[in-house]
């Protein structure tokens, strides 16, 4: 397995990127936005920011308990490679 589809298996790194590409469609749209309408729609960027933290945070916490305990699978090995 290359790094990039370790990278994209990954579900810490498809949570990232979801709230990157919502968060810069978010600020993009806003640009086109009236000043009052943009506000709202940053202020909402920022209140749904640390949710996408915490599962990140969440995911990540989880795989080291899985790791820990001996439970999480090996993709190569699973894969037969």
């Amino acid at each position: 397995m290359n790094w990039l589809e370790a990278l994209w298996a990954s579900r810490k790194f498809r949570t990232a990127l979801f709230d990157m590409v919502v968060s810069l469609l978010i600020f993009v749209l806003g640009t086109l936005l009236t000043e009052i309408e943009a506000k709202f729609w940053l202020t909402i960027i920022g209140i749904i920011q640390p949710v996408f933290l915490m599962v990140i945070v969440g995911t990540a916490w989880e795989d080291a308990a899985a790791k820990r305990s001996g439970v999480f699978l090996d993709i190569k090995r699973d894969n037969g490679a």
